[in-house]
């Protein structure tokens, strides 16, 4: 027990990955199992997308990271999923 209280404490409880299980467990908990797994699928795609980006090869500049593509067709795809769940109810 005192494992788990020790665990607790020394989390860091400012960091993104808390923001999305606590959205993961609403989700769960309210059963919208579609919008769950589409949560779940857009943060898996952009942690492992993390370090691919798409660069002008003349100016060597940054022009968009993967990550960034990834959350906003998630973040879309949120939004569409919820609006019919709301309208299915």
């Amino acid at each position: 027990m005192e494992t788990v209280i020790n665990v607790i404490r020394e989390y860091d409880w400012e960091s993104p990955f808390t923001f999305i299980i606590v959205i993961l467990v609403a989700l769960a908990f309210m059963r919208k199992w579609s919008i769950f797994l589409l949560v779940l699928l857009t943060a898996v795609l952009s942690w492992g997308a993390k370090d691919l980006i798409i660069m002008n090869m003349e100016t060597k500049q940054q022009i968009v990271s993967l990550p960034i593509i990834v959350y906003g067709v998630g973040g879309i795809l949120f939004v569409v999923l919820a609006l019919l769940s709301f309208y299915k109810s």
